[in-house]
């Protein structure tokens, strides 16, 4: 599978008018990793490269490790979101950088943008429940699926069935 990273090059104007909902379109790091693991740790690199130099910082060792906590996110933190977290955390919306940025800033700034999405993603499923808007069905698909399978109708034992059985 061949994923373009050519898109995702840092460019302070495009990534100043990302949105939470353009940066979760973006490719999952994770998938950009086998696709091109180089050049996912590059597209992460140049943004976090970026950031450093915007908080006027030289250090080369603190950019990769902050690259490995963004490729380290179980593959669910998206390319742009990377943008979106540093550019965030940077302009001050997840509070203000005391002394220098750190590892442990930037483990806060990735949990305060989680709740963002948390908050997004339920302000985004609130107008569709408002506006009529039909979910993707899946739960109700999951649903017919317990209701009908094997499991439903046999359980499996639970833990005291085999105490009972021994005796």
């Amino acid at each position: 599978m061949k994923v373009s990273t050519r898109s995702l090059e840092l460019n302070s104007e495009r990534t100043s008018k990302l949105s939470i909902s353009q940066a979760l379109k973006s490719p999952q790091l994770s998938v950009l990793l086998k696709a091109d693991r180089k050049a996912a740790v590059d597209v992460v690199m140049s943004y976090v490269g970026s950031a450093l130099i915007c908080c006027g910082i030289e250090n080369e060792l603190l950019g990769r490790e902050i690259t490995k906590i963004f490729l380290n996110q179980n593959g669910t933190l998206k390319a742009d979101e990377v943008a979106v977290i540093l550019r965030d955390g940077i302009s001050g919306r997840y509070g203000k950088i005391y002394g220098s940025l750190n590892i442990p800033v930037i483990w806060e700034w990735i949990g305060k943008h989680n709740e963002n999405v948390a908050i997004h993603l339920e302000q985004i499923h609130t107008q569709e429940k408002d506006q009529g808007i039909p979910r993707d069905g899946r739960m109700e698909k999951l649903e017919d699926i317990w209701n009908t399978s094997n499991l439903r109708k046999n359980p499996p034992p639970d833990e005291n069935y085999f105490n009972n059985q021994n005796q």
